[in-house]
């Protein structure tokens, strides 16, 4: 597991430790409150302590392997990171800062941001229909925005549902398949549209896949070169990366690994770290660590990534329920672009994402 968290002046150390709490149940988390450059009191090393102890003891209780925790205080320049456990189970080598999860669906927030700075070159808009990038996709899908694929409003089906609903028939368990963009894209092929475009919301990962196909469509590289090139090198986010083949043996030097213990594994948890997370594709198929995702967040939503007429595209968010435009003081949960949006978390406003995927 592997949580991010950034927090301002007005959140009290029990409100903390109360959300660490909550996060120690899900696999991989983001989650930023505003945080204005205030004072530090309150964020000293009994802070510190009890984090870890945090860290510590809910790793025991819900027995997962490896916990890392990378959390900004006001006024810190850096992250403070927290970890606990081994990198495997039972293993000898414990979990150390540098060491890399798969972070699933926190990848969206990567390919929603390329998409506004290509946009704010004046590369695309973000109401182009996927036809004038994706021409040969299927003709119900053609009118759909790209707006609509990052904001989860396109009403397209969502493949990871197909891929659950038969993990045989789809190959899901074989481990060395290499999926497609356009084979994740089959998989939808007989399934029907949630709703017309714009009409309402539903979470989707092909929405994803098909934006990393835009990505790669106009600027004629590989999603792997555009992450690394505009978003990776620039932050030097040192441990992460975009891999949808095999990990090389280096780098599976360096992963705390995952562990499935879904039905078809019946006998105990598996090591899944090597499986291709080809199918996870633009959707999902990053790594990192939590620092490195501190570090990115913290960038993202202090507008450091975005020219100022993109980064008020970040800040607009839709409903969850009919997918129409929030005001920007609606007192209400909303999905933007590869991010949530909550004001309901101990009275405050919070960015977030979940991710996970096979065995992380």
């Amino acid at each position: 597991m592997t949580t991010v968290m950034i927090m301002n002046e007005k959140m009290s150390d029990a409100m903390l430790k109360s959300y660490l709490r909550i996060l120690s149940v899900v696999s991989i988390s983001i989650v930023v409150f505003n945080f204005p450059m205030v004072s530090e009191a309150g964020c000293g090393l009994q802070l510190n302590r009890e984090i870890q102890k945090i860290v510590d003891d809910d790793r025991a209780f819900y027995h997962i392997p490896a916990v890392q925790v990378s959390v900004f205080c006001p006024g810190d320049s850096a992250p403070r990171d927290f970890v606990s456990g081994t990198t495997t189970v039972h293993g000898e080598v414990l979990l150390r800062s540098p060491h890399i999860f798969q972070i699933g669906s926190e990848t969206k927030s990567f390919i929603a941001t390329i998409l506004l700075q290509l946009e704010g070159e004046n590369q695309i808009s973000l109401d182009d229909p996927l036809q004038k990038w994706l021409p040969t996709i299927r003709p119900d899908w053609r009118q759909v925005s790209i707006r609509q694929l990052l904001n989860h409003t396109s009403g397209i089906y969502n493949y990871t549902d197909a891929i659950e609903e038969n993990y045989y028939a789809t190959g899901y368990l074989d481990t060395d398949k290499q999926w497609t963009a356009e084979a994740l894209l089959h998989l939808v092929d007989e399934m029907p549209a949630y709703f017309e475009p714009g009409t309402g919301w539903h979470y989707s990962n092909t929405n994803y896949v098909l934006a990393g196909m835009v990505i790669e469509q106009v600027t004629h590289q590989s999603l792997h070169d555009v992450i690394d090139i505009r978003l990776v090198k620039p932050l030097h986010l040192k441990h992460t990366d975009y891999i949808i083949d095999r990990y090389s043996e280096e780098r599976l030097q360096h992963m705390a690994h995952g562990y499935s213990d879904r039905g078809y594994f019946p006998d105990e948890p598996k090591d899944v770290t090597n499986y291709t997370n080809s199918w996870s594709n633009a959707a999902g198929a990053m790594n990192s660590t939590s620092h490195d995702i501190a570090i990115w967040f913290r960038h993202l939503v202090r507008g450091d990534l975005l020219a100022p007429a993109q980064m008020n595209e970040f800040n607009s968010f839709v409903d969850l329920y009919n997918g129409q435009a929030l005001p920007s003081d609606a007192g209400e949960s909303g999905y933007g672009f590869g991010i949530f949006r909550d004001d309901d978390l101990f009275d405050e406003r919070a960015f977030w994402h979940l991710g996970g995927t096979l065995g992380y």
